[in-house]
């Protein structure tokens, strides 16, 4: 624009107006589009961004990752309609256009069939469209229709999963009809394709399949806390290849699905998160146990965690080498407390023993050494003979 400013003035002042003025509306007239072309994508934007809002944690990481192509498709979109316009504000002839798009009409033969270009856009159109509003039927169904409804979380992100890959597979479907392909061809070719990298892609499709049976059986849903393949956490995603946990430590665990459904694993809250605490104890040789019952047993019920019904009980476990074993069984409210709660026991027992003078032992051993007469007389002559050394 700033040469323009400057050259055209030029251009006038030395008596070409004709060519001023063909360098001045046409470049007018361009940026008109332009402008007009980022009004209209800055409309869309705003739609696209309302519609995919999520919250505030991870609106920056989901823009990123799974939106950030759309506003890039629209923009190209745009450009390619206004390719032609621009030609014509610049003196192309109409008829010009006219047989570059026949050229484009003529497509690629693919088998029986012909990819066009109007083929490629409207594949692409109507595939944004189905993603677009599969999307939105996902939005409608999470924060509007299913809170309520008496599903759990689980169930919940189970079901939008579903409709979300059910909706991208019938949008591609549709998609590829409107382009005049031939589904049951493709078929043929994609079964053909199957048998040379079954073998190859056979561990994705089982890691596939198991994210389905997942998804429906609900052995495991987000929130969980399992154990699997030596982990520990909390379930916090379960997709169609893998699912990530979440262990205690803050760190981040990619188990594949077929191990979920192939291997045994450990659900401490498959149908509630009730569970059940251990705390062990030993008290000193000596010490009457029936007390030692009743003030275990106060501690435990008196918890807040611990549930009323069953009620608790103290198990007496036998004769240690090194003292009496007993044991605190209970079940609490929420199992993930579990930590917290045998931590309180703890503490509450050392200050209950402390109080009655029950002793906590720690292990003590006798040493018992053979032919100690001998060494002893051995340690003397050592001894006189260094004196007479010296």
């Amino acid at each position: 624009m700033r040469l323009v400013t400057l050259f055209v003035p030029i251009l006038a002042a030395a008596g070409y107006l004709y060519a001023a003025q063909k360098l001045v509306y046409p470049i007018i007239l361009s940026f008109g589009l332009i402008g007009f072309s980022s009004i209209i994508f800055g409309i869309f934007y705003s739609i696209f961004d309302s519609l995919s809002e999520t919250p505030h944690e991870n609106k920056a990481k989901t823009s990123q990752s799974r939106w950030a192509l759309i506003p890039v498709l629209v923009v190209v979109i745009l450009g390619s309609l206004n390719i032609p316009i621009i030609a014509l504000i610049w003196g192309a002839e109409a008829s010009d256009i006219h047989a570059i798009w026949l050229r484009l009409n003529e497509g690629i033969p693919l088998g029986s069939a012909r990819v066009t270009l109007p083929g490629l856009i409207s594949l692409i159109v109507i595939f944004c469209l189905g993603f677009g509003l599969t999307r939105l039927i996902q939005r409608v169904l999470r924060t509007s229709v299913l809170p309520k409804t008496m599903l759990d979380t689980g169930g919940r992100n189970a079901l939008v999963s579903g409709v979300g890959y059910a909706g991208i597979i019938l949008s591609t479907m549709i998609a590829i009809s409107s382009t005049g392909l031939n589904l049951s061809s493709l078929a043929i070719v994609a079964g053909a394709l199957s048998v040379g990298l079954g073998f190859g892609l056979q561990t994705i499709v089982s890691n596939f399949v198991s994210g389905v049976i997942l998804l429906i059986e609900r052995p495991i849903k987000e929130g969980d806390w399992i154990e699997v393949a030596g982990f520990s956490g909390t379930v916090r995603k379960i997709s169609v290849r893998s699912t990530q946990i979440q262990t205690f430590d803050r760190g981040t665990v990619i188990v594949p699905n077929s191990e979920l459904i192939s291997g045994s694993v450990l659900n401490y809250t498959h149908s509630n998160s009730m569970g059940r605490v251990r705390v062990p104890v030993g008290v000193s040789y000596g010490t009457d146990p029936r007390k030692v019952e009743a003030i275990l047993l106060t501690i435990a019920r008196t918890h807040p965690q611990i549930l009323k019904d069953p009620g608790p009980s103290v198990v007496f476990m036998g004769f240690g080498p090194d003292s009496i074993d007993f044991e605190i069984r209970a079940f609490m409210k929420d199992v993930g407390y579990v930590l917290a709660i045998k931590s309180d026991m703890n503490y509450e027992i050392a200050e209950a023993f402390d109080k009655e003078g029950i002793e906590i032992p720690f292990a003590q051993r006798d040493i018992n050494i053979k032919n100690f007469e001998s060494l002893k007389a051995a340690f003397d002559h050592n001894a006189k003979n260094k004196l007479k050394g010296a």
